[in-house]
């Protein structure tokens, strides 16, 4: 059985899938690169692969962040070598919740995160060539369900977030001008918001709050825009824009139990 899914397509558009496998409590991978699906156990035993985020690099290698509940640890996996090999990248305290991952065009590794013991939003990345760790955010009740893109013309990092009770809002933050800068686009009940980055570096992102919205600097300017107005949709969105430009968005109907799903036309 598999939950906190996270999928990846390769330039051979071939599919790469990680999550968490309920039943043996381990982060697993999926594939079918050599034609039929094969699946591979990453990491296990124990309460490990909750919250993962898998991307591809440029000679389509697998790269996967992902949180190990037991010892609330930040880890990481990746077959780069041909082999998966994992490692623990930031142990301090009560970190790895909400993972999000994304490769820049040097092959680096970028990941978002929380540390749930002081609620802050943390970042990670081997850009150096070794791993470092940092707090980008320790405002109250930070962090919550982060999504991470990475500008490939540029390099430069865009996180959206949702900020907890008593502030809750839509965070967006990025080192698009050389250091960190923070915006709240949006007050209100805030939750999950996915965020991506179109050919021309323009964002845009889905989140919950009345229902199903979407957010974007396309026009130069945040514009928000409500599209499902059913205040019990628009959980665990998902969005990507396709190459002509368009929006698709993937989300959860709570009273109904249905998956949905909505494009720009």
């Amino acid at each position: 059985m598999g939950s906190y899914t996270s999928l990846g397509v390769d330039s051979n558009d071939k599919v790469h899938i990680s999550y968490y496998d309920v039943t043996y409590a381990s982060l697993k991978y999926a594939t079918n690169v050599n034609g039929t699906w094969e699946i591979a156990t990453v990491d296990a035993p124990g309460y490990i692969g909750e919250e993962n985020s898998l991307a591809i690099d440029s000679n389509n290698k697998v790269h996967i962040s992902y949180y190990d509940s037991v010892n609330a640890d930040l880890k990481y996996a990746t077959n780069s070598s041909g082999a998966w090999v994992t490692a623990t990248i930031d142990s301090a305290g009560y970190v790895g919740r909400f993972t999000s991952l994304a490769i820049d065009n040097n092959g680096k590794v970028h990941i978002a995160y929380q540390d749930e013991a002081s609620f802050d939003l943390k970042y990670a990345t081997n850009s150096s060539g070794s791993w470092v760790s940092s707090v980008l955010e320790s405002a109250s009740n930070a962090g919550w369900y982060p999504s991470l893109r990475v500008d490939q013309t540029n390099n430069k990092i865009h996180i959206f977030y949702a900020q907890g009770a008593p502030d809750n809002a839509l965070i967006y933050i990025t080192n698009a001008t050389g250091s960190w800068q923070k915006s709240d686009l949006r007050d209100g009940s805030v939750d999950m918001p996915s965020l991506c980055i179109d050919q021309l570096n323009k964002l845009h992102a889905s989140f919950r709050d009345v229902g199903l919205e979407y957010i974007t600097n396309q026009s130069g300017s945040w514009q928000t825009l409500v599209i499902d107005p059913d205040t019990s949709t628009g959980g665990f969105s998902s969005l990507n824009v396709d190459q002509a430009g368009k929006v698709h968005i993937s989300y959860y109907d709570y009273n109904q139990r249905d998956l949905k799903y909505t494009y720009q036309p």
